[in-house]
């Protein structure tokens, strides 16, 4: 098996997960989100309803932008990269994309220690559920860790366009 292949199908199963998950926490918020208009009307309000919503949105922002990085959707300055071409565009992107990579992979890095010495140990009860604060912000290392690593695979790319001296490979070519 080629690495290519391998690396399409591993893109695909990362896809297949984060697209479950978007729509798992989106319906989960569209659910909750009237069972608490119900439930108010009858009892009074369940606040770690609340606690779920807000999560919940947390973790379809990491999860989103990571797509949108992969789909390359994601907010950029690139007015240099609009309208150079041939090693200069590759060369532009690359250090973009390498510069993003490096600060999502340090806004992971800072985050997974947040977690490790901040939230594990801490004593504060659990927002809902009894579940740690910890497993609830467990996204924030993995979301930027997985952005960062999209970037890098970016980076990759326009390395190899800017050595080919070639415009943009179409994506679809690499997924």
């Amino acid at each position: 098996m080629k690495i290519r292949e391998i690396y399409k199908k591993t893109i695909n199963i990362i896809h297949i997960i984060e697209d479950s998950i978007l729509v798992f926490f989106l319906s989960l918020i569209i659910v909750i989100t009237l069972l608490q208009i119900i439930l108010r009307t009858f009892f009074r309000s369940v606040e770690w309803f609340d606690q779920l919503v807000r999560y919940s949105v947390l973790w379809i922002g990491l999860i989103a932008a990571g797509i949108a990085t992969y789909k390359n959707k994601h907010i950029k300055i690139d007015i240099i990269g609009r309208f150079a071409k041939g090693r200069l565009k590759s060369l532009t992107y690359l250090l973009t994309n390498l510069f993003a990579s490096i600060v999502c992979i340090i806004l992971s890095y800072s985050s997974y220690i947040y977690l490790i010495k901040i939230q594990m140990p801490s004593s504060d009860p659990a927002p809902f559920l009894n579940i740690s604060k910890w497993i609830l912000l467990i996204i924030i290392p993995i979301g930027f860790g997985l952005i960062g690593f999209r970037f890098l695979l970016k980076s990759g790319m326009n390395l190899y366009n800017f050595i080919r001296n070639t415009d943009d490979v179409k994506e679809e070519e690499f997924t």
